[in-house]
């Protein structure tokens, strides 16, 4: 499933912003995409500069596919109810090196984002392999968290499961390695704060490249999640480094997603039940001629936040259902 290759990606960046480091001033950006009418501004939110694009990595390499493709963009999904329960097997191993697996790491699978109230909950083996997880029929999108020792809690959102779906891998982020590591994007993340991040793809499942994201307090609108001291920041990977840059103006880089979709948001309030996590951009030119006002959500993903915690999840087309 693609969300283990998500995790093991975001994973370098995520907890390398988890260290201290000198703060630092980013390059003046574009002009922002909301003009402060629904409380303070993520400094990550700024006005794309292009139309949104599609690419897909092949061989090792991105691969330009044209124009993004939202056609099912707020259609209904297709979305189907398990008709009878799933086994599912897998492992969990250390993102930094694959081939070791996490000993004894507790997962616990559950519906939507209700993680309080897991529907199966397993401890997987010495050597980071588990069994014996059944996702219930009727099922359609499940999380899940893993947690271990030495390692950072980490949260799953919206997978979608079918009969064939019998594995589930992930990577898991060590804590020794989260404070080994200098923040790449000179920042100084706010302790005590959680984290949100995920990967764009259009209605093809392609990566999408050009759009700008954020974690909003309600639904359908960008009011970026603050705790009253911090404000919810965006940061965006570089495809070809695998890690978050530095907003460069000068470069044209770090105020949108690259190629491959990637993004974090930092120094979120914790204990928020109900956060969004949104993905705005242009469809087309026309609505790239319109600057601000032509701005489109892509994307919405009800997910909570939890201090200390990195939440990921599936991110995708907005849907009616």
């Amino acid at each position: 499933m693609r969300f283990a290759s998500l995790s093991s990606a975001l994973g370098l960046a995520l907890i390398a912003a988890c260290g201290g480091s000198s703060s630092s001033t980013p390059d003046a950006p574009p002009a922002a995409a909301d003009a402060n009418p629904n409380g303070p501004v993520n400094e990550g939110f700024t006005t794309p500069t292009a139309v949104t694009h599609a690419w897909v990595k092949e061989n090792g390499a991105f691969v330009d596919k044209g124009d993004a493709d939202w056609g099912c963009l707020n259609t209904p999904t297709a979305d189907v109810a398990l008709a009878a329960p799933v086994s599912l097997t897998g492992k969990i191993t250390d993102f930094q090196d694959m081939s070791k697996g996490v000993a004894n790491a507790k997962i616990s699978f559950f519906a939507g984002i209700d993680y309080a109230t897991p529907i199966a909950s397993v401890t997987a083996a010495a050597d980071g392999t588990y069994t014996g997880v059944t996702i219930p029929a009727g099922s359609k999108r499940i999380g899940y968290k893993i947690t271990a020792t030495a390692y950072k809690d980490t949260f799953l959102l919206n997978q979608y499961y079918t009969a064939a779906s019998t594995t589930q891998n992930i990577s898991a982020i060590s804590e020794g390695l989260a404070t080994a590591l200098p923040a790449f994007v000179g920042f100084d993340r706010m302790p005590g704060t959680g984290v949100l991040a995920g990967a764009m793809r259009d209605c093809k499942g392609q990566e999408v490249a050009n759009a700008i994201a954020t974690v909003s307090s309600v639904s359908l609108m960008h009011k970026h999640l603050t705790n009253g001291t911090a404000v919810a920041r965006t940061f965006y990977f570089s495809a070809a480094a695998g890690l978050p840059v530095k907003p460069n103006m000068s470069a044209h880089t770090g105020y949108a997603t690259d190629k491959d979709g990637l993004f974090a948001v930092f120094d979120l309030p914790p204990q928020t039940a109900t956060a969004f996590v949104q993905v705005w951009g242009f469809r087309t030119s026309a609505e790239l001629a319109q600057g601000e006002a032509g701005l489109t959500l892509l994307a919405e993903l009800p997910a909570p936040v939890i201090s200390e915690t990195v939440i990921t999840g599936s991110i995708e087309p907005l849907r009616t259902n």
